[in-house]
């Protein structure tokens, strides 16, 4: 797999197939096998995290909401972060109550190796202050995806989003929750590949 090094970080990737090119980012603890089937879609992205945009202006709802994922003021703990118990209330928070417990053990043990790096990237996304304000000189077609049983914080940020993208268009996907990707990737594929087949034109 192809790296790209820019002084001491590194990012692996895969540059396949023809045509204007598309970026695809997988989810955090996940890997490019998140996006399989798009890939081979696309031959022939899912609920942006953006929160700062909740903060200015101020979203009550949508901070209301993403307050769940920490109670007790534990969530940012440095000494417990990624590990087991911060895995459950992740996991739980984005998919119910029980999703953790409800994952092969496999997966959950995939979220483990990850857990620490994951937990790194939660905390600087929930720490983000960047404004909607500032998506506002964005110019492209942009295509915003969410569940519809996705916690209220990510119809929230779409909703914010939409209202300062010039061009956005918002798609709920049916029945799927924040990993709709992983448990909804035809309805999540097929709608990708249409926003970019209708650019193409």
């Amino acid at each position: 797999m192809p790296t790209f090094q820019h002084g001491e970080r590194s990012l692996s990737y895969l540059d396949e197939g023809q045509g204007p090119p598309v970026v695809l980012l997988h989810s955090g603890g996940l890997s490019s096998r998140q996006w399989g089937k798009l890939v081979a879609r696309l031959r022939t992205s899912f609920e942006p995290v953006t929160f700062g945009v909740l903060h200015d202006p101020l979203d009550a709802e949508g901070l209301a909401d993403l307050a769940r994922i920490d109670p007790d003021g534990t969530f940012f703990d440095d000494a417990t972060g990624g590990q087991e118990s911060w895995l459950t209330r992740f996991v739980s928070y984005w998919n119910g109550e029980g999703a953790w417990g409800a994952l092969p053990e496999p997966s959950r043990e995939n979220f483990r190796k990850v857990g620490r790096k994951l937990f790194q990237e939660v905390r600087s996304l929930l720490h983000d202050r960047t404004p909607a304000s500032a998506y506002r000189a964005l110019q492209m077609p942009t295509l915003l995806l969410h569940g519809t049983v996705s916690p209220h914080a990510a119809h929230r940020v779409c909703q914010r989003l939409a209202e300062a993208l010039p061009r956005a268009s918002r798609r709920p996907i049916e029945g799927a929750g924040h990993m709709g990707p992983i448990s909804h990737p035809a309805a999540v594929n097929e709608a990708i590949a249409a926003h970019l087949d209708a650019r193409a034109l």
